[in-house]
C-alpha cells in the first residue's frame, strides 16, 4: 500500500471532488436541488467553503519566533498521538499557503474559514506580538482577498496565559 502525505491526500481528495461536481456525479439531493422540493435549495449568495485549523496544517513550528502551543507539548508527549505524529512539518501551509489557495480556488471554494495559530502572533502568551507572525496571516488575508475570512479557532501559546484561556481567548 503507498504511503500519503497529508497534503497528497488533500490535493487528491479536492480534485476528485471538483471533478464529482463538474461531472454531476452526485444524486441530485446531495446538490440540494431537487425539482420538487423548493426547500432544500441553496440561496444564490450562499458561500461554500472549507475550513483549516493551524496547528494542522502550517508546520514551520520553530520558525519566525513561534513558541511551542498546548498542542505541540500534547503532540510531543509518548502515547499520546497515532505513530507519535506531530504538527512540526503538518502540511507545510506556512511556506505553501499559495498553493493552498489555489486549491480552494479550483475546489470552487467561496469562503475560507482558517484559525490563527496564537503561539505565532503572541510567542509568549503576552506582550508585543511577533511582527513575523502578524506579517504571515497578512499573507494569507491578502493572498486569499477575495474569500471570506472568519479566523474563529486558535491555539494557545505555552506562555503565563495559557493556563487562563479566557484572557487569550477571542470568541
Amino acid at each position: 500500500m503507498r504511503n500519503f502525505t497529508r497534503r497528497q491526500f488533500n490535493t487528491t481528495l479536492a480534485g476528485t471532488a471538483a471533478a464529482a461536481i463538474a461531472s454531476s456525479s452526485f444524486p441530485r439531493v446531495a446538490l440540494a436541488q431537487m425539482a420538487s422540493a423548493s426547500l432544500l435549495r441553496f440561496p444564490p449568495n450562499f458561500l461554500w467553503g472549507c475550513a483549516t485549523a493551524a496547528y494542522q496544517i502550517e508546520g514551520a513550528v520553530h520558525e519566525d519566533g513561534r513558541k511551542p502551543s498546548v498542542w505541540d507539548t500534547f503532540s510531543h508527549t509518548p502515547g499520546k498521538t497515532f505513530q507519535g505524529e506531530t504538527g512540526d512539518v503538518a502540511d507545510n501551509s506556512y511556506h505553501l499557503y499559495k498553493e493552498d489557495v489555489q486549491l480552494l480556488k479550483n475546489l470552487g471554494a467561496t469562503g475560507y474559514r482558517f484559525s490563527i495559530s496564537w503561539s505565532r502572533v503572541f510567542p509568549d502568551g503576552t506582550g508585543q506580538p511577533n511582527e513575523k507572525g502578524i506579517a504571515y496571516y497578512q499573507r494569507v488575508v491578502d493572498e486569499t482577498a477575495q474569500e471570506q475570512h472568519r479566523p474563529l479557532h486558535h491555539t494557545l501559546p505555552l506562555g503565563p496565559a495559557s493556563g487562563s484561556p479566557r484572557r487569550m481567548a477571542i470568541p
